[in-house]
């Protein structure tokens, strides 16, 4: 039993790693986006005096994407630390051969609560890593379609082939995009109904000790 509780905990703290990778990969190309969008026209406008309304807003655009970037990228760092502190409670049980029931509950309480505690972040991770989904997905379908009219009207081989190379990474960032919050979200539905059952004992205890 505790065997097959060992590599339970084990594949949910891989999904949980799983998630927060493929959040930042969406951290790093916002950033990325923002900084893409804000630079130039800051500079632009700090250059040449001048200051045009599509500057200012592809300007602000950046600055958005940019300050969320960094807000997700310092959430999904923390969360890195809460994965590898579980994951180190858990090779430390092995290494000292301590996978006891009484350990194992304690590693158990330990990661739901955890995952009470940054409940509504995970939920937003999971949402994300779904538009990165669909978005890669687009990326990739719209490379193919580049590729193949590049074909048609003779482009040269080595841009065609080099687009169907990153239409292919793509489709694969989006399948691991889609795959793993679906994982996930089944450790999350077991997480939920841990929770769900601590609350129901919580309250059977508050009704015991409100009876003495």
């Amino acid at each position: 039993m505790s065997t097959t509780t060992v590599q339970k905990l084990q594949q949910e703290i891989n999904s949980l790693l799983g998630l927060l990778i493929i959040n930042l990969l969406c951290s790093g190309l916002a950033l990325a986006f923002g900084a893409y969008f804000l630079m130039p026209n800051l500079i632009q406008m700090a250059t040449t005096l001048t200051i045009e309304i599509d500057q200012i807003g592809l300007a602000i655009l950046g600055a958005l994407a940019f300050a969320i970037a960094i807000r997700w990228l310092i959430s999904t760092a923390e969360m890195l630390d809460v994965q590898d502190e579980l994951k180190t409670d858990l090779r430390s049980c092995k290494e000292k051969q301590t996978l006891d029931e009484e350990n194992l509950t304690a590693l158990i309480v330990k990661m739901t609560a955890a995952y009470r505690e940054n409940k509504p972040t995970l939920k937003r991770m999971m949402t994300i890593s779904k538009v990165a989904c669909a978005l890669f997905a687009l990326g990739a379908s719209l490379a193919v379609i580049g590729a193949i009219a590049g074909a048609l009207t003779g482009t040269p081989l080595w841009n065609t082939s080099l687009m169907l190379v990153n239409a292919a990474i793509c489709y694969g960032v989006a399948a691991a995009a889609y795959v793993i919050p679906h994982f996930f979200g089944k450790y999350a539905t077991v997480w939920d109904a841990r929770l769900d059952a601590a609350d129901k004992a919580g309250v059977q205890l508050q009704k015991m000790l409100g009876e003495t």
